[in-house]
């Protein structure tokens, strides 16, 4: 049984990975924002890739948050983010910004604090089986695997602030 799940779950990372290559540019906003902020960019690249795979517009799902980080106006303001929403330099600095307090307040578990990041609170045992959370955490493995072979993404200028 664990064969095949095995299997289901690698082909899923494959196709993850051809959907991800074309957003390149949004990924590595993703790095400059999670350095700025202090935090590690597999966090950020792993919670933006769950919230709207990098798109610069996801479509909108339940609630109101929008751009590639998915962050709601009365979180925007709580965490006294700067800038346009839905704008994705703004999106990335605003979710680092989230998460790097998030984590300190979660003394820098990121189960606890991607589950807060997600539901306004966190809750243990973390991660539940199936739970956001989980999915994260199992990006940022990726995303940590990637870069160990890959090397350090590449950084781009950026023109905005």
């Amino acid at each position: 049984m664990r064969a095949p799940l095995l299997m289901l779950a690698l082909l899923v990372l494959a196709a993850g990975g051809m959907a991800r290559q074309g957003n390149d540019e949004l990924r590595q906003m993703a790095v400059r924002a999670a350095r700025e902020a202090g935090i590690q960019p597999a966090l950020l690249l792993s919670v933006g890739e769950q919230e709207s795979e990098h798109r610069a517009n996801p479509p909108r799902r339940a609630g109101d948050g929008t751009g590639p980080m998915q962050i709601k106006p009365g979180t925007w303001a709580w965490y006294g983010c700067t800038g346009a929403r839905g704008i994705a330099w703004h999106e990335y600095r605003c979710g680092a910004r989230i998460l790097a307090a998030l984590l300190a307040r979660y003394d820098n578990n990121a189960c606890l604090a991607v589950q807060a990041y997600r539901d306004g609170s966190a809750r243990r045992p973390c991660p539940r089986k199936g739970s956001y959370a989980e999915q994260v955490l199992w990006r940022v493995q990726h995303w940590e695997m990637q870069a160990a072979v890959k090397g350090p993404p590449r950084m781009i200028p950026h023109n905005g602030g």
